[in-house]
């Protein structure tokens, strides 16, 4: 990951993690899919992920970052926050963004969001974070 050209979000979460790995501090990041968007007309889609952008923005707090990290997917980072932590905060996003687009365009998202969470300290490590960052990279760099 050292040699790849990073995304000013890659790099935040690196730095995070080593200073949760430092400190024995909780981390947490989350990655929401957002391919339910291409059901969305074209010419609605970029007004649609600026509603769910908006949405995620209003319900973390300001030491959270949030991501768009290719069209598909948009990575949310916690410092500070337990997998318990994360969860409440992502079930609580995913019901207003599905409340909203359904509000909105008539888009039924479905039961279910796809996602991925990764958290320091976890019972895997700090691997899984990696994990995502290091698939995040090699998007990027091909």
């Amino acid at each position: 990951m050292e040699n790849v050209s990073q995304s000013p979000f890659i790099e935040k979460v690196g730095l995070e993690l080593q200073r949760a790995e430092r400190y024995s501090i909780f981390i947490s990041l989350t990655v929401l899919d957002l391919s339910f968007l291409n059901q969305i007309p074209e010419d609605q889609r970029t007004e649609s992920l600026q509603t769910v952008l908006d949405i995620v923005n209003r319900n973390v707090r300001a030491i959270d970052s949030v991501s768009v990290m290719d069209q598909h997917q948009l990575g949310l980072l916690m410092p500070e926050t337990s997998r318990q932590g994360a969860e409440t905060v992502v079930k609580r996003i995913v019901s207003l963004i599905k409340g909203q687009l359904a509000k909105e365009s008539r888009l039924e998202v479905g039961n279910v969001i796809p996602l991925q969470m990764a958290s320091f300290p976890d019972t895997a490590g700090a691997k899984p974070i990696r994990e995502l960052l290091q698939g995040w990279s090699d998007k990027n760099c091909n």
